[in-house]
């Protein structure tokens, strides 16, 4: 995560710098007439960039041949888009995709596919939540067409401001429905030796038996487990489960769907109903315990 913060950080750095070198370079052949030293400064700035398109043209060309050479259809244009983008913007892809699917499911009301039986989408605030930024997005609905017509003049800016403000809007409800749809289709469950968690879009992993020591009810919340050693799965909702693990095996989980490892003694996350979670952890634990002791 450090290192994909890094990257964002570097090539946003750059951008900043090379427009601000194009504004100095321009302000200062202005202001010198045209000076010799500052029209080779232009060149070379300009030379740079279009190097980096070129550069950047050149993988985007390997990439299309790569993946279409069986053809051009929906899942080779996903899968050279993938390939084109940075790694540390290949999470925030995976998000918009199932921010979309989510929300197509809604509209056309698919009956939900839930990921586990443990359910983690029916907490007071995730209802809540979802509710308070519906009701935002129509105020501001209301607010565009109450204010646009009073600050913009003229029927082109009016239709271009109220085109980028629909957008917006409906940008906005795509991913609260989004959200909330893969929230909904969420869960965990217990599946062949392991404990396989899933938060939505926030986070998902899986936890083998053999490296729990101890599940209960989290009755504290986040007070009792946020000491630095705990990873936090919790769409929203205070923690009502606290798993201690055995030892600092790393986990292999996906955080807002992109890939980390991470290690931790104790997870804390929240469960629709934790008590029945816990018990069904509980008796897992201890069947596999008889199982190898027979």
């Amino acid at each position: 995560m450090k290192s994909k913060k890094a990257r964002i950080v570097k090539n946003v750095i750059q951008a900043i710098v090379v427009v601000g070198l194009g504004y100095l370079v321009r302000h200062k052949v202005s202001e010198t007439g045209g000076a010799t030293v500052w029209l080779a400064a232009g060149w070379l700035l300009t030379a740079w960039v279009v190097l980096r398109l070129a550069m950047a043209l050149k993988r985007g060309y390997a990439n299309v041949r790569t993946h279409t050479q069986s053809g051009v259809n929906i899942k080779t244009l996903d899968q050279l888009t993938t390939a084109s983008m940075p790694p540390w913007s290949r999470g925030f892809y995976q998000m918009e995709k199932l921010a979309y699917r989510g929300a197509w499911r809604t509209v056309t009301a698919r009956p939900l596919v839930p990921a586990g039986e443990f359910s983690v989408a029916g907490g007071p605030r995730s209802a809540i939540v979802s509710t308070i930024a519906l009701m935002l997005v129509a105020m501001l609905a209301a607010v565009a067409v109450t204010f646009l017509p009073m600050w913009i003049s003229g029927f082109w800016p009016r239709a271009l401001w109220f085109g980028g403000a629909g957008f917006a809007l409906l940008y906005a409800e795509i991913w609260i429905f989004g959200w909330r749809r893969r929230l909904k289709e969420g869960g965990h469950r217990i599946d062949q030796g392991q404990l396989m968690l899933d938060a939505g879009m926030r986070g998902s992993g899986a936890v083998a038996l053999g490296d729990i020591a101890r599940c209960s009810v989290l009755g504290g919340g986040v007070a009792q487990a946020s000491d630095g050693q705990v990873w936090t799965l919790s769409p929203g909702e205070r923690p009502n489960v606290l798993i201690e693990l055995t030892g600092e095996t790393p986990l292999a989980i996906t955080a807002f769907d992109s890939p980390r490892d991470i290690s931790r003694r104790r997870i804390a996350l929240y469960v629709d109903q934790p008590a029945a979670f816990v018990d069904a952890v509980v008796r897992a634990l201890a069947a596999r315990t008889h199982g190898a002791a027979a």
